[in-house]
């Protein structure tokens, strides 16, 4: 299991691949994209809590599924393999494992702002 304080959650190159999409028409595409993505991952969350809290475990996927899609197209693969395990346990019917995990990407989420927010575009 990785290390919660690794240096960088965000893949280089998917990092890098964004910032190529920057062009003189959008200059504020890398601030508008992960503005976006951090926008929407709190409804998720709350998603998965409450989905542990009812035993609902086809909501846990959903949400789990819809945080580790944001994750993978945003190259942060940490969060993006511990949804995934969440998810897997939501298809198979068992919620029982499933919070330490969703301790773990909460974590990491708090670590991913604050790593998005130190980005010089982001200023």
């Amino acid at each position: 299991m990785a290390e919660l304080n690794s240096p960088s959650l965000i893949d280089a190159e998917i990092l890098e691949g964004l910032r190529e999409l920057t062009s003189d028409d959008d200059p504020q595409f890398v601030k508008r994209y992960f503005t976006a993505f951090l926008d929407g991952l709190p409804a998720h969350f709350a998603g998965v809590r409450d989905a542990l809290r009812t035993n609902d475990a086809r909501r846990l996927a959903t949400h789990a599924h819809a945080i580790k899609s944001s994750c993978a197209n945003s190259g942060v693969v940490e969060m993006t393999e511990r949804c995934g395990k969440i998810e897997a346990m939501g298809h198979a019917g068992d919620t029982s494992q499933a919070l330490p995990l969703v301790e773990e990407i909460e974590a990491l989420h708090k670590q991913l702002e604050a790593e998005v927010r130190a980005l010089p575009e982001m200023n």
